[in-house]
């Protein structure tokens, strides 16, 4: 079975399951749900795994990422003090295959990035004053004197043997010569090689030979380690954290039995963690006090869930010249401005196109052979921004993508009287073709774009009088194994259980997307619009398919739309936001209140006129005023008027 083959089968197998309510298998068997993580986060203790760069021999050097000698002794200093569990890489991964066995608490792993010279002579010194174990991860293609960092000195390849003989060190991979940048789109943008589809004379890199270059790469790196160490390596620190679910299962069958990315947090045993092993970066030269307020603060949360967030919802609509990419960049630049004037340090970015304004989508702004391209400029976009600091949500559309439907009116959405239809065009959930091309599209996004997580748009609903399509009757006969017809308005209860299995199928829909998307992205966060209604009135949930509680429980972030003029409470905003928020935080329960995101509305559709600073600036401050960290706008102020 070739490569798509294999894809489609993974995508049909979960689409049936999830239509079926039996649990789909993930594409990793080892892979858990969001909650089995935060479960065990409260019922075992982790691996922290620290990640060092150059050390120097003072405090005054030009480098982010170094730690001066004197700082680090302190580091070790302070984990023997305090009774840390320094562990060897082979304890690591013994632990994670393992996964029945408790991990002690205040575990601990020491890695090194890049072998250089400072590796030697500084950091070896201190393992043996402290007896403390280390990972070091080199890049062969340096050792080898091909292209090494420009006034860099590295360890040679007698004292990495040296190191390793001492029983303190292991060596391992940072890849063959993959520790640079590729361009990653038509504009110019760089991303990691190890984790790029490179943009070349106009084209995207093909799967075969992406796959052929890190194929080629990892022998290299082997017979590097066959020569120089006897061995090949166990594991591998990607280079600047970034990889994706294929190169890591080519790394495995490679032989190695652990894969570093760069995350801040811990590594809980039981989990999927072994292939993306978080690792902190070490910058800022930390001081021991910072050193030991990052370990005590840096173990409590998931890595896809944040501290605080301010977002902004910007449309690409609103950035895109056509033709002009000058005048694209100085959109994007305005909008940088106006976001740090802000305080935004996220924005969830359009990914399609509507142009139209009517949410029924015909194209989208990235690469892909599934759909009709407006323009491939989101990566671009994208990457200015994170180039800034700004974390990038993308923000999509599924059921609405109207290619889904145009080639087959079979598989739209109907209603049991055409009046009754809802106010966009979707394609039916309980179609496998729609499972299908959505899983394609979303791949191809998180394939060739770099963001951290996904909000799927609120044409994700089904009405109460929706789904009438000839593929929902079928789901729905097979469910209740009783007829779907008009009666089905008289039956509350039966009526209502079709709206619980809309409302499952629609997020079975969501988790398949994700898990495409994290195939690419291993920790992009799952977040997902929900209206107003489902929180203050839970009993909405057959009119719109939706269940605030299954989304609390489904996605790393539920998004809730607080948009008072929309609906209709312009009068009374404040007592209806404060409203709004208090049954949100009452029903979601103080355990979750971090995965809560309340959107404001900036515009008043209706009167086609911007809300105030002030009643802006009031609802976030009733927000943070209510124990809530995250809050976003939509939408962004525009930087053009259509």
């Amino acid at each position: 079975m070739n490569t798509s083959a294999i894809n489609r089968f993974i995508v049909l197998t979960a689409a049936v399951a999830a239509l079926l309510f039996i649990p789909a298998p993930a594409a990793n068997a080892a892979a858990v749900t969001f909650d089995d993580l935060v479960t065990r986060y409260y019922q075992n203790n982790g691996i922290f795994v620290l990640c060092y760069h150059d050390i120097y021999q003072t405090d005054i050097f030009d480098d982010d990422l170094g730690t001066s000698v004197q700082n680090l002794e302190d580091h070790l200093q302070y984990l023997k003090d305090n009774n840390y569990n320094v562990i060897t890489l082979e304890q690591y991964i013994n632990y994670m295959e393992h996964q029945d066995e408790v991990v002690p608490k205040k575990t601990i792993m020491l890695s090194f990035d890049d072998g250089y010279e400072s590796a030697y002579n500084l950091v070896f010194p201190l393992l043996k004053k402290f007896n403390f174990p280390a990972m070091f991860a080199i890049v062969g293609s340096w050792v080898d004197g091909l292209d090494p960092p420009e006034g860099k000195s590295l360890a040679t390849l007698p004292q990495l043997r040296e190191m390793e003989a001492s029983g303190l060190a292991e060596i391992v991979s940072h890849s063959y010569d993959l520790h640079y940048y590729e361009v990653c789109n038509p504009y110019g943008d760089y991303f990691p090689a190890a984790n790029t589809r490179v943009y070349e004379n106009g084209r995207y890199e093909e799967h075969d030979a992406y796959i052929e270059r890190i194929t080629r790469d990892f022998e290299n790196m082997a017979a590097h380690f066959e020569e120089g160490f006897g061995r090949k390596p166990r594991a591998i620190a990607w280079p600047y954290g970034e990889c994706n679910a294929e190169i890591v299962g080519l790394a495995k069958s490679m032989g190695a039995r652990a894969s570093f990315v760069l995350v801040d947090n811990l590594n809980i045993v039981g989990g999927d963690l072994p292939d993306y092993a978080k690792r902190y970066m070490m910058h800022d030269n930390f001081r021991k006090e910072e050193f030991a307020a990052m370990l005590s603060g840096g173990q409590n949360s998931s890595p896809t869930l944040y501290d605080y967030t301010r977002a902004s919802q910007v449309d690409i609509d609103d950035l895109y010249e056509e033709g002009d990419i000058g005048k694209t960049d100085k959109n994007i630049d305005a909008l940088i401005k106006e976001l740090v004037n802000a305080d935004v340090n996220t924005v969830f970015l359009q990914a399609f196109a509507d142009n139209e304004g009517s949410g029924n989508i015909k194209s989208v702004y990235f690469y892909t052979e599934h759909a009709p391209v407006e323009a491939d400029i989101f990566s671009h976009v994208a990457s200015r921004l994170k180039e800034e600091g700004f974390r990038v949500i993308a923000w999509m559309n599924t059921l609405s993508c109207q290619w889904l439907i145009d080639s087959d009116k079979k598989n739209m959405v109907k209603a049991l009287h055409g009046e009754e239809a809802g106010w966009y065009d979707r394609a039916t959930p309980f179609s496998l073709k729609t499972w299908e091309l959505l899983s394609l599209l979303f791949d191809d996004l998180s394939l060739y774009s770099k963001f951290d997580g996904i909000l799927f748009q609120d044409d994700l609903y089904l009405n109460d009088y929706e789904d009438f399509s000839s593929y929902g009757i079928e789901a729905f006969s097979k469910k209740f194994d009783t007829a779907l017809d008009k009666n089905i308005i008289a039956d509350q209860k039966l009526l209502n259980a079709y709206g619980e299995y809309k409302t499952k199928t629609l997020i079975g829909l969501t988790n398949t997307l994700m898990r495409r998307v994290r195939r690419n992205i291993p920790y992009a966060a799952s977040m997902r619009n929900i209206y107003s209604d489902l929180v203050t009135s839970p009993e909405s949930e057959t009119w719109y398919a939706q269940n605030y509680k299954d989304f609390i429980n489904n996605y790393d972030y539920t998004v809730i739309m607080a948009y008072p003029y929309l609906e209709k409470r312009p009068a009374h905003s404040g007592k209806w936001m404060s409203r709004l928020v208090g049954r949100a935080i009452e029903d979601a329960g103080s355990d979750n209140l971090q995965k809560i995101i309340v959107k404001v509305q900036t515009y008043d559709w209706t009167r086609k006129k911007w809300l105030s600073n002030r009643e802006i600036s009031g609802y976030l401050r009733l927000i943070e005023d209510s124990g809530l960290k995250h809050s976003a706008m939509y939408p962004h102020k525009r930087i053009k008027r259509r």
